[in-house]
């Protein structure tokens, strides 16, 4: 059926399949021994939407850092992505 197909844009007479809201962008979400990140795994996110990672050590444990997309910054207990506009990663360190 018509109703089933993805947007398409047609532009300068070329004909593409739009990206906007029908395939979400993956932020992957990972964090080492000590603790946990949820959500976790590979979450889908919408183009232009936003998603929140909460960062909880285990008992004992703290957080030591969190990477973003290979860039280390401080220890966060939590991140927001804002305006999702491509893959990110986020992966929580613990001491």
């Amino acid at each position: 059926a018509a109703g089933d197909l993805p947007p398409v844009a047609v532009t300068n007479g070329l004909v593409r399949a739009s990206a906007s809201s029908t395939t979400p962008h993956i932020i992957r979400a990972v964090s080492g021994p000590g603790g946990s990140i949820f959500p976790s795994g590979d979450v889908p996110v919408l183009n232009g939407e936003s998603m929140a990672f909460i960062i909880e050590p285990d008992e004992g444990h703290t957080v030591s850092y969190l990477v973003i997309d290979g860039i280390q910054t401080g220890p966060m207990s939590e991140y927001l992505f804002i305006d999702v506009t491509m893959d990110h990663t986020i992966v929580a360190g613990f001491a």
